[in-house]
């Protein structure tokens, strides 16, 4: 499709013309379907219907748990105190010396008493934990991650949990987790729940408290630019099931963020109300493995490398295991919080088409295929015309980024478990710019630049566990986006990423991270990356991270897309190292503690500015409901 067709598409009749198609070829679709739900983290509700475990309700989990630890809840049926097993369901459990029992002990443990075991599959299941529960005789509960799922001409799934077979029924609703769920947050197994107008409600959410301190952002001690400040959030959640195949989500967020000190004297305090996510949710066609998507929702990615926000949007899924694809049409039509005026600049009148295809190759090795096409439908200012000072948009754009990703996780003979990824792109199309001076009443436009976009990147990297002691872990990584060796013609070749991307994920440890830098936090643009990484877990749910970077610029040039003040001279191509330290707590399994520490040193390419330190930390705590 040319670029003027693009624009002259009439966005409103887009959302409905893709909705009525797939409902369409979905109501058209009778063929049964195996939902990709192997390397999902659950917790499930089953009854045993003569062999057979039969799920009867369906959780989805915080998916960052190791695959092989899980828990298991149930009345006892049979005790073997000679073999040192619990039969429990249809599990079978041996414990040893080394299992923790609380509020009870082992001469406690006999026939029809309920239990809570906390397990690990190392080819037997051992007890890592056992202490009383409420269970009732034929109750059973298991929570842990599908390693293996299979569809069946009913319609019907066959997945294993813990090597632990257990059938889900063809019309047992179990909606993504990832549709709802930011992995950065951790929900309570047990929600407030209610029923409003006959229909399940369930309402949740998480109250926040962050404490940030920065210093040196301009890598000059004559700079004042120290800063301490306070962030307080409410975020509040409702989620209904409405019918079988259909289910409602809504978000809000109310925040407060305060100065606490900053260098050179003056504060400010800031809050606001948000809307976050709101849609509903609904299967089509029975077990055609259609599924549509309408309202404000979260695209997102596991790396957040091609993207992660929240956008108003229409969004169409396909599941026929081991395939999914999704296509989604996305633009924003208000404004988000009540400290915008309008929707923002940068924002409005873009049109995104996303869409992501997925092909699960081995039950742990999967193969995506991502592309988004952004074309800007907004005013564009002509030179001496006047904007106001908070509608500055300096780009419009027409972009296409596709590429491939390549991940999984795997044992390795001698050396232990690890983790790979390998994401490549390509950006193309072209951009308008604009430069502009400030005036009284605004910015007054002096200059406009056409160019053709052309750029790529890559990131891979591999994360592996080694067998000493406090388990480490080793991440490596490289990550490469190109460069405009020759700025001022007509073609950048530069790459930028979309624009909605977080970089960040976690390694091996619980907690996810900015992981191109806490600190420097760039994007990757005419960069090289480096990064080095050693992990550790500690306690039961907790892990340390020391990560390294080193930045080298691809060409020399004064523009570094990051959170630093201070800009490079545009002669030398070093920027510098950072060292975080990443030290995640989650031991309750309502409170999250995440503590950082950034320290970043310049490198040559900051001229006579080389050598300075630039410091950064925060501690943040959630509390789950």
């Amino acid at each position: 499709m040319t670029n003027r067709m693009w624009r002259s598409l009439d966005v409103r009749w887009v959302p409905l013309a893709l909705a009525v198609a797939f409902l369409v070829v979905g109501l058209s679709a009778d063929r049964a379907h195996a939902q990709q739900l192997a390397g999902q983290r659950v917790k499930v509700k089953a009854v045993l219907d003569g062999e057979a475990l039969v799920a009867a309700r369906v959780q989805p989990r915080d998916p960052r748990r190791s695959r092989n630890s899980g828990r298991l809840s149930g009345t006892v049926s049979r005790i073997d105190r000679e073999t040192r097993t619990i039969e429990i369901g249809p599990a079978i459990v041996r414990w040893t010396d080394a299992t923790e029992f609380a509020g009870l002990t082992e001469r406690d443990l006999r026939p029809g008493v309920g239990l809570e075991i906390r397990v690990r599959k190392l080819g037997d299941l051992l007890a890592s934990r056992i202490e009383p529960d409420d269970s009732k005789p034929g109750d059973f509960e298991i929570l842990g991650t599908i390693t293996l799922a299979r569809g069946a001409s009913d319609g019907s799934q066959r997945v294993s949990i813990l090597g632990i077979p257990v059938e889900f029924p063809a019309d047992l609703v179990m909606i993504p987790l990832s549709l709802f769920r930011d992995p950065d947050n951790r929900r309570p197994s047990d929600q407030f729940s209610t029923t409003v107008a006959g229909l399940p409600l369930v309402v949740g959410g998480e109250v926040s408290a962050r404490v940030r301190h920065r210093s040196g952002a301009a890598l000059d001690n004559r700079e004042e630019d120290d800063r301490s400040d306070l962030g307080l959030e409410l975020q509040l959640e409702f989620y209904s099931e409405i019918s079988p195949h259909t289910s409602a989500y809504a978000e809000f967020k109310a925040s407060h963020d305060a100065d606490l000190h900053r260098e050179g004297g003056g504060t400010s305090n800031n809050s606001e109300v948000e809307r976050g996510e709101t849609w509903i949710y609904t299967r089509l066609g029975g077990d055609s493995g259609f599924a549509l998507q309408v309202g404000r929702q979260a695209f997102r990615e596991p790396r957040e490398w091609w993207w992660d926000d929240d956008l108003d949007g229409i969004r169409v899924y396909w599941n026929h295991f081991p395939v999914s694809l999704e296509l989604g049409v996305a633009q924003e039509l208000a404004r988000v919080s009540t400290d915008d005026h309008g929707i923002d600049p940068e924002q409005d009148e873009i049109l995104r088409v996303l869409g992501r295809a997925g092909w699960r190759i081995l039950p742990d090795h999967e193969l995506s295929a991502f592309v988004l096409r952004q074309s800007d439908r907004s005013a564009r200012p002509g030179i001496g015309d006047l904007l106001a000072a908070n509608r500055e948009d300096d780009s419009d754009a027409d972009l296409v980024w596709f590429g491939l990703r390549a991940s999984g996780d795997a044992e390795a003979p001698g050396l232990g478990p690890f983790d790979y990824w390998l994401d490549v792109a390509r950006v193309q199309g072209r951009e308008l710019r604009y430069s502009s001076d400030e005036v009284a009443g605004g910015l007054r436009i002096d200059g406009r630049t056409r160019n053709r976009v052309r750029g790529w990147a890559f990131d891979t990297g591999l994360t592996f566990q080694l067998d000493l002691p406090l388990d480490p872990s080793f991440t490596l990584g490289y990550a490469f986006g190109s460069g405009d060796d020759e700025p001022g013609d007509a073609t950048d070749t530069r790459f930028r990423q979309t624009g909605l991307q977080d970089n960040n994920a976690r390694f091996r440890g619980v907690d996810r991270f900015r992981y191109y830098g806490e600190l420097l936090d760039p994007e990757l643009s005419n960069l090289h990356i480096t990064t080095v990484s050693v992990g550790v877990p500690i306690l039961q749910s907790s892990s340390a991270e020391f990560v390294f970077h080193h930045y080298r610029q691809e060409d020399a040039a004064t523009r570094l897309r990051s959170d630093l003040d201070a800009r490079p001279g545009g002669t030398r191509r070093t920027i510098g190292q950072e060292l975080d330290l990443v030290l995640g707590l989650e031991e309750w399994e309502q409170l999250e503690i995440e503590i950082v520490g950034s320290i970043f040193r310049s490198g040559s390419a900051f001229e006579r500015l080389s050598g300075e330190f630039a410091y950064g930390g925060f501690i943040r705590m959630d509390w789950n409901f």
